[in-house]
């Protein structure tokens, strides 16, 4: 009969049985500099984040509003590249805001985008974009910036 000598744990098992028995998935971190700190976003990351938070919509309604999906969107925001086509949107959704801030409250921003309009035949905002009419959405934009009634 063959004898077996007791084999060493590594440090991961013993690690798991002193914290209840469950290994504990990792939290993606920040990338870190030489000195330790977090690196600092990419520009078009700070530029996706500033654009929507400036909006003040969520992912879902912002990823609508580009015609790219919630998954791009948050990729983008954690500093993955984001396209030239993507940027092009992303510039876009900024001067909408831009002008929209001229004729309306900031706050009613996310609102409006959501709300069916007359000067769009009943549609919301959205959905014009989600048609691929960014013109007839632009034209509205410009009649509230210009505060000339509708």
């Amino acid at each position: 009969m063959a004898t077996t000598k007791p084999t060493r744990t590594s440090k991961t098992r013993s690690s798991i049985a002193e914290a209840g028995g469950e290994k504990k998935p990792e939290q993606a971190q920040a990338p870190k500099s030489r000195a330790g700190l977090a690196a600092p976003a990419s520009p078009s990351a700070r530029l996706v984040t500033e654009v929507r938070s400036g909006l003040g919509v969520t992912r879902e309604l912002f990823a609508r509003l580009t015609g790219f999906s919630v998954r791009a969107i948050a990729g983008w925001e954690a500093g993955r590249p984001v396209s030239e086509a993507g940027l092009r949107r992303v510039k876009e959704m900024k001067r909408l805001r831009d002008l929209l801030a001229e004729g309306m409250k900031a706050e009613f921003i996310p609102v409006w985008l959501e709300t069916p309009c007359e000067g769009l035949d009943g549609l919301k905002p959205v959905e014009v974009l989600e048609r691929g009419e960014a013109d007839r959405l632009w034209r509205v934009a410009l009649l509230i910036g210009s505060g000339m009634p509708m």
